[in-house]
């Protein structure tokens, strides 16, 4: 999405403080504070405390409540952080995988806005008539709208899936998991060389780095960092496709001719051939960098857009300033650090991806939207994307283990710091904050303390094997602070987690899968059916970037000389695909573009994939690979569990501990084997793996006596507690079954 800075935003500020304080406030029965760990995993947990590693935890577990904290499925962050909120299952809210489908042609497509959807600025003679908004794509009523609408000061501290921020009564809210960096993803990161070895032709990495070659001018280097599409280009691309689309929709109107519809689809042809080759080589904003080396040797004096700083090899920067001129009225900013890696014989620096300015943010990334300019001022600057650990630069090797585990630490002390600072900042009825680096650490540093893991290194597991213990540390001591500002005869106090954590030492490509079997193992039927070799390695840009190329392979015309891309999936002869991280969809007949399912064979077909699934063995070990597949219709209930959406999966895998959806199965890809070992850095997940796999961590100062504790539950138990009306909701409520409240 396109990020531009609108100080309007700012002067908001004064009008939505007014709208804010609107409901009377009220004091709950009792007050409620919850502090989240992303990923925390209870057998972890129970091994560190052993071993005197927790002492703050384990004086709540001897005082209170331990317990493992039931996931829901799949046991994917934005999925279990949205069932905490609304205290349902996916069919709840809608947030069924990290990437999502919305409808289209073709509706194979994956959409960028997974679980954030966007409204993009608009210019007339380069001043914006329309302002960029973020959106919650999140469906259901979160706990805290219903604690903050009856009077409880609310506050939300980096809780995920909150972006855009909920504007809560006599409340406050900082976004979390879902604020994009300046460029609109994740995790744009910048890998500088002067090498131009190192600069391959494709300058975007598989997961989303991009490479620049510095050129050498006297004893300086220099360099362009792309920043984010030009507004005025998306604008431009928008226009373009809501033209194909209106001609796309005149061509199905009734009682055309076969001349006039020959002339539509013609002028359909044009179109699509003149977006395509637009939207390949988009515009971006830039702005320029400069490295000087100097004569103390292993350092260099580096300037980025107007922010000069010298930076010696191997330390990070401080924080640099820039923005990107967007007109002559209006220039998005951000913030972001060097690492200067070698100045000798090749000049190598990583940039981390760009981040919004929390004293200039682009769009609202807070409510009211000036409280972070105020809290950098308290604080200093901060990350503000919800992804905030640099895990990508370290799965491809822009970064090692070191430079990693420094940022990632100073992030989640500078996170901490934030949190006791809003904590402060009022006397609150409802407390949330989720800080996640525990779940980043663990999915990089997992092989360094599993010895079976394909990406296992003694050298580096003798000097960061600790990695994980060590975040868990700091959590233990950011619980220790809260229960020193917590009067548990006033408030009650729960810790928890997402989902837990295991091994992922083979990947699993569904979609091969699908592609060389069929009902029985019969592999001359298979479930998806392929007209072409799948010749493509596809990378973050492939999948995001809203092309029609997706299940599309490159064919060359040794003769013409010339290269064209066509679908290798035959769709007319395809019954099912796998999209995510291991959600498998029917080719539907009325709900897919190209759908060959009637619904009348959609159980036996959803039965002979299950069926197949299942069966799957690993020849390495001999062990079973899927412990069960579930169906969409089965394990969902609610509004969003629609059959005729294409965002619902039909089916769901749940791996074995040690089995992951394949790397490049995530990013649409098809290769040649079904089971690929995982030589790489990410080595720890939970996504995908079997719910009964990943449970969660729940801590809490008082007895927790009942017979279920699953994450859904949290949301009913925490209204109950605050004594705050609420509809019948999915998950149980502690309180009225076991003696949280007595």
């Amino acid at each position: 999405m396109v990020l531009i800075l609108v100080p309007i935003f700012l002067l908001a500020g004064w009008w939505l403080k007014d709208s804010l304080t609107r409901v009377q406030p009220r004091e709950p029965k009792r007050k409620v504070v919850v502090l989240g760990f992303d990923g925390v995993d209870p057998r972890l947990c129970r091994e560190f405390m052993d071993k005197g590693a927790l002492p703050n935890l384990s004086r709540l577990s001897r005082q209170g409540t331990f317990r493992e904290l039931g996931t829901v499925n799949p046991s994917q962050s934005p999925v279990s952080w949205s069932s905490f909120a609304v205290g349902g299952d996916p069919g709840q809210h809608g947030i069924f995988d990290f990437l999502t489908r919305t409808g289209g042609d073709p509706t194979y497509l994956p959409s960028p806005e997974s679980f954030v959807g966007q409204i993009e600025a608009r210019f007339f003679g380069g001043i914006p008539v329309r302002l960029p908004k973020a959106i919650n794509k999140r469906g259901g009523r979160a706990f805290w709208d219903y604690a903050a609408e009856s009077g409880i000061r609310t506050a939300l501290v980096l809780v995920p899936v909150t972006f855009a921020p909920p504007c809560l009564p006599n409340g406050l809210a900082i976004s979390g998991l879902g604020v994009p960096d300046l460029c609109g993803t994740q995790a744009t990161y910048f890998y500088l060389t002067s090498n131009p070895r190192k600069v391959g032709v494709a300058q975007m990495t598989e997961f989303g780095g991009l490479v620049t070659l510095l050129k050498r001018s006297g004893d300086s280097y220099h360099a362009q960092l792309a920043g984010p599409p030009s507004p005025l280009w998306k604008q431009e691309k928008s226009r373009k496709s809501d033209g194909l689309k209106k001609q796309k929709d005149s061509i199905k109107s009734p009682g055309l001719s076969l001349d006039e519809k020959q002339k539509i689809q013609s002028e359909i042809d044009r179109l699509q051939n003149d977006l395509s080759a637009f939207t390949a080589h988009p515009q971006r904003l830039s702005m320029p960098i400069e490295v000087v080396p100097l004569s103390e040797p292993g350092t260099a004096r580096i300037t980025i857009d107007q922010d000069e700083k010298v930076v010696a090899v191997g330390k990070w920067s401080e924080w640099y300033r820039v923005r990107f001129k967007v007109t002559r009225f209006i220039s998005a900013h951000g913030i972001c650090k060097v690492l200067l890696q070698s100045v000798t014989p090749d000049v190598r620096l990583y940039v981390s991806p760009i981040e919004i300015d929390p004293e200039r943010p682009a769009v609202p990334i807070c409510c009211p939207p000036n409280y972070t300019r105020q809290l950098a001022q308290k604080i200093g600057l901060f990350k503000t994307r919800g992804w905030e650990s640099d895990t990508a630069g370290l799965k491809e090797g822009a970064l090692d283990e070191k430079a990693f585990i420094e940022d990632t630490f100073e992030v989640m002390d500078k996170h901490a710091e934030m949190a006791l600072e809003v904590l402060h900042e009022d006397d609150w009825g409802l407390y949330v904050a989720v800080l996640s680096e525990t779940d980043r650490v663990s999915h990089v540093m997992w092989r360094l303390i599993d010895p079976r893991h394909p990406a296992y290194d003694p050298v580096l597991a003798a000097e960061y094997g600790d990695s994980i213990e060590k975040v868990y540390r700091k959590m233990d001591d950011l619980v220790g602070k809260f229960l020193n500002e917590i009067d548990p005869l006033t408030t009650d106090l729960y810790i928890i987690s997402d989902h837990g954590f295991r091994s992922f030492h083979t990947g699993v490509n569904l979609n091969t899968w699908l592609s060389q079997n069929g009902p029985g193992g019969d592999a001359s039927r298979p479930f998806m059916k392929l007209r072409l070799p799948a010749n493509r390695q596809y990378n973050l840009q492939d999948l995001f970037s809203g092309n029609t190329d997706f299940f599309k392979a490159s064919i060359h015309d040794p003769v013409e000389g010339t290269t064209k891309t066509e679908y290798y999936v035959n769709w007319n002869e395809t019954r099912a695909f796998a999209l995510g991280l291991g959600s498998i969809f029917i080719n539907l007949r009325g709900r897919e573009t190209w759908g060959c399912v009637a619904r009348a064979d959609y159980n036996a077909v959803c039965d002979e994939i299950i069926q197949g699934l299942e069966s799957l063995v690993d020849p390495a070990t001999g062990k079973r690979v899927i412990r069960k597949v579930y169906r969409g219709l089965e394990i969902y209930h609610g509004p969003y569990a629609n059959i005729d959406s294409v965002a619902f999966p039909d089916l769901v895998v749940g791996f074995e501990e040690g089995y992951r959806v394949g790397w490049q199965s995530t990013l649409g890809g098809i290769t040649d084997q079904v089971l690929v070992p995982n030589r790489d850095k990410w080595s720890g997940d939970h996504c995908g793996i079997d719910p009964s796999l990943t449970s969660g961590i729940l801590f809490a100062n008082r007895p927790v006596e009942a017979s279920r504790t699953e994450i859904i539950d949290i949301a009913p138990t925490i209204l109950d507690s605050l004594g705050v009306p609420y509809p019948t909701l999915q998950g149980r409520s502690f309180a009225r079954e076991g003696t949280a409240n007595p």
